[in-house]
């Protein structure tokens, strides 16, 4: 009956060590898993931003061919 007492008891020594170290170990993924979504979310509001500006520097660069094409066709009909 001894044995069994202190063999139960190692076992649940050995159980808390487990639990406090997964615990640990669960709080250090979920802060890494936060940091990923954050710097998710900061790509893709820059990606917008990126895509915004393209579609600005696009409207210009159209802008200036209309422009261009528009004197060429004044400057020779």
């Amino acid at each position: 009956m001894e044995r069994r007492n202190e063999s139960l008891k190692r076992e649940i020594d050995i159980l808390s060590h487990d639990k406090t170290f997964l615990s640990s170990d669960n709080n250090k993924y979920q802060d890494k898993v936060k940091n990923l979504e954050d710097k998710v979310n900061r790509t893709e509001l820059a990606l917008l931003d990126s895509k915004k500006r393209a579609e600005n520097y696009m409207e210009r660069v159209l802008n200036v061919n209309d422009d261009v094409k528009s004197k060429f066709e004044l400057q020779y009909t």
